[in-house]
């Protein structure tokens, strides 16, 4: 292991020629802001690789939760500013306020109507919000994935959350949120972009 540790002149993006299996940077602008989609494929791909055996697999939940609740934040704020540019919604205060904080219900709330208004079935919304707001209850602030404790020094709470958490479940509602989510972003992109 100790030879791998950093020694002078490593570098961290080291340019390579092998392009089947390393990462192309400008990949990155082949789709209008591709994050929320990174993070979402980040999290279902550390799923997909724990093994049921490893026991070190469990404190990837961590990671899991953050990059998925990351990936909602982003979809959210990503209809709320194409919306804004389309002028569907008006750019106020509080609007501008949500944008820059990391508190999904407050998106939710703004967001909600948009979606609404794209015409799509009431129990869906509603399953919809009932998943975004469990996330937010786990984490408010976006921060609770991110450290283990707070500024203030307390430690963060996972107690709300099952002792046992079913990877599979957890996985396949993800699954559909982020799908539901970017057919909604992927709407709001189009109405920005036809003007």
């Amino acid at each position: 292991m100790k030879n791998n540790w950093p020694k002078l002149g490593d570098k961290l993006f080291s340019e390579t020629d092998q392009v089947d299996s390393d990462f192309h940077r400008e990949s990155l602008f082949c789709r209008n802001q591709p994050q929320a989609g990174a993070f979402y494929d980040a999290a279902i791909t550390l799923i997909d690789n724990s093994k049921c055996e490893d026991r070190y697999k469990d404190y990837l939940i961590i990671p899991v939760c953050y990059l998925f609740r990351h990936s909602v934040e982003i979809r959210l704020k990503n209809i709320l500013k194409y919306c804004i540019e389309t002028g569907r919604v008006k750019e106020t205060k509080s609007i501008v306020k949500v944008l820059k904080g990391h508190s999904l219900q407050p998106l939710w709330n703004k967001a909600k109507h948009l979606i609404e208004d794209m015409g799509d079935d009431p129990d869906l919304i509603l399953a919809t919000e009932t998943i975004i707001l469990e996330l937010h209850n786990t984490d408010r602030t976006g921060q609770t994935f991110r450290y283990y404790q707070n500024t203030d020094e307390t430690v963060n709470d996972y107690s709300q959350l099952p002792i046992w958490i079913n990877k599979k479940n957890l996985r396949d509602r993800m699954e559909g949120l982020n799908g539901f989510l970017s057919s909604c972003e992927l709407i709001a992109k189009e109405d920005f972009q036809n003007g």
